[in-house]
């Protein structure tokens, strides 16, 4: 009995030894892919001829990405991201890098003279007071430099540099017409500047006025003055800020005036504030108006509010006019 007892332990130990070896030898599973891949944006717009660059993100950083045209009759793209916009229409980018998830871009080819009007603020008046501004939905700034440079073209407004801030932002700075020394029309505003930064969020749009001032007119219709609030909604008016219009102050005590274009970009409403600062040098005030995608009942830097009246004469002023 004990023979037989030992030779079925010996049996069940040659079978699980040779079980442990079966299992030893058999191919560990392949480890899933960690790629991960983004790119922005997922729209863009190139005029014919002009480039665009995509923005790729992947890790680990040193995969390979390959980046393939639906259609390159309409647009090329190069091995380092870089869109060509050959002819009019429209066509899709796929990325891709390694097994992650590939990636796609829809892109639309325009021709410079083919902007869309309804993104212009601001209707040409008889007296050649207001010059329309392009604006761009506030995120895409930086993705379609090219698009707001021939837009603000064709209104007279020339690309002078994409200047870079010291906080790590960026702004598009565009001038008016002028022959170097003297401004040499009568718009209100000659300087506009596009502002872009890291996070897409923080962006906004400034527009300044060329004349300066010996007193300080947003501190004056801020606390009642119903002639300076006049000129300075007026302006505001005239590009499509008529709504909810308010004066208030910002969180360090300086005064403001805001108003509201709240229907005509799909996005949603945008804020103009009205502010202005004093030149140590001159001793004179100059008067900006800051644009933001934001609805009235936004947070915003604005301390307190108060509203104005609705029924306010809003035609531009010739106040407002740089002296030549």
């Amino acid at each position: 009995m004990t023979k037989k007892i030992l030779l079925a332990l010996a049996a069940l130990t040659a079978l699980t030894l040779c079980f442990s070896s079966c299992k030893k030898d058999e191919p560990k599973p392949t480890p899933k892919s960690e790629v991960k891949l983004r790119v922005e944006p997922k729209e863009i717009k190139v005029i014919v001829g002009r480039t665009a660059e995509l923005t790729v993100t992947v890790e680990p950083a040193d995969t390979k990405c390959t980046f393939e045209t639906a259609n390159a009759d309409i647009a090329t793209v190069s091995d380092k991201g870089v869109i060509t916009g050959v002819k009019v229409g429209k066509t899709v980018i796929t990325v891709k890098a390694g097994d992650a998830t590939p990636k796609t871009v829809d892109v639309e080819v325009i021709e410079a003279s083919s902007m869309d009007k309804s993104r212009y603020i601001g209707t040409p008046d008889d007296k050649g007071y207001i010059a329309p501004i392009y604006v761009v939905e506030a995120s895409k700034i930086k993705d379609l430099k090219d698009v707001i440079t021939e837009a603000n073209k064709v209104n007279g407004y020339v690309f002078d540099e994409d200047f870079a801030m010291d906080n790590g932002g960026n702004v598009l700075i565009y001038v008016g017409p002028n022959n170097g020394k003297q401004w040499t029309d009568d718009r209100i505003i000659g300087e506009i500047g596009y502002y872009y930064f890291p996070n897409p969020a923080d962006n906004f749009m400034l527009f300044f006025m060329k004349n300066s001032f010996d007193e300080d007119l947003v501190k004056k219709a801020a606390d009642g003055d119903e002639k300076a609030q006049q000129a300075l909604f007026g302006v505001a008016a005239a590009y499509g800020f008529d709504k909810e219009q308010a004066s208030g102050s910002l969180d360090n005590g300086s005064p403001c005036l805001v108003a509201y274009n709240m229907e005509q970009f799909p996005e949603g409403p945008y804020e103009v504030m009205i502010l202005s600062s004093k030149n140590s040098k001159t001793g004179k005030y100059t008067i900006r108006f800051q644009v933001l995608q934001r609805a009235p009942q936004a947070q915003s830097s604005l301390a307190q509010r108060t509203p104005m009246m609705p029924e306010m004469n809003v035609a531009p002023s010739h106040l407002l006019i740089s002296n030549r």
